[in-house]
């Protein structure tokens, strides 16, 4: 899996507010609880940004977001960069539903000059977590650690997690795993889990709606 750049989405400009991070083509927001939320961006350098654009001609990468479900509607393209008010800059607040990576080579002009966005990286495991037993209900991925799920995807994802895929990075490593943690800041019992698929955590791990915490790397 290759990942040349990693997209912060905010609910609040000022990078305030729940976030979403998105790492691959996402045709419907909704899926992620997150259609018309969002208000600041961050488009990072992910762990293949470099690689990237040495096979493009030293083109910089770039993501779109779209006012409508399946890549339709008005556009907003960008390249690496913290964008903290979409609504002030481009008038885009609280409009993208959609998200392709590379699907248009000349990003919206901006002035001035947007300040770098820090680097997410090595990403060795990408996680999406699961509401809803058998992949289902709203999701959200994981990319880097997080001390504390409420905080950082919002209240309603604090022990709501019921089923979970974890993917290989392109930092993977032998014995690398994700650890789910019931407390916050990394506290109280925990459960680590390599690739593969976990339809059902309570079934499976005895860890259903439990997590609040998530170590990856």
């Amino acid at each position: 899996m290759q990942i040349p750049l990693v997209l912060a989405l905010w609910q609040h400009p000022g990078f305030r507010g729940a976030r979403r991070l998105i790492v691959g083509n996402t045709s419907d927001l909704s899926r992620q609880g997150f259609d018309d939320n969002v208000s600041a961006v961050g488009v990072h350098p992910g762990p293949d940004y470099a690689a990237w654009k040495a096979a493009n001609g030293r083109r910089e990468p770039s993501v779109t977001l779209y006012e409508r479900p399946g890549y339709r509607g008005a556009a907003l393209t960008l390249s690496a960069g913290a964008y903290p008010d979409i609504g002030l800059l481009f008038n885009f607040n609280d409009t993208a539903s959609s998200v392709r990576f590379n699907a248009v080579t000349t990003p919206n002009p901006i002035n001035p000059t947007p300040q770098s966005a820090r680097p997410i990286a090595p990403i060795p495991l990408v996680v999406m977590v699961y509401k809803d037993a058998a992949y289902t209900g709203e999701h959200a991925v994981i990319v880097e650690n997080v001390p504390d799920l409420g905080a950082y995807l919002g209240g309603d994802f604090d022990d709501e997690v019921t089923s979970v895929k974890v993917r290989q990075g392109p930092g993977f490593g032998d014995g690398v795993a994700a650890e789910f943690f019931r407390d916050p800041a990394y506290r109280g019992g925990s459960i680590r889990l390599r690739p593969g698929s976990f339809r059902h955590l309570g079934d499976s791990h005895g860890f259903d709606d439990v997590i609040s915490a998530i170590r990856v790397r």
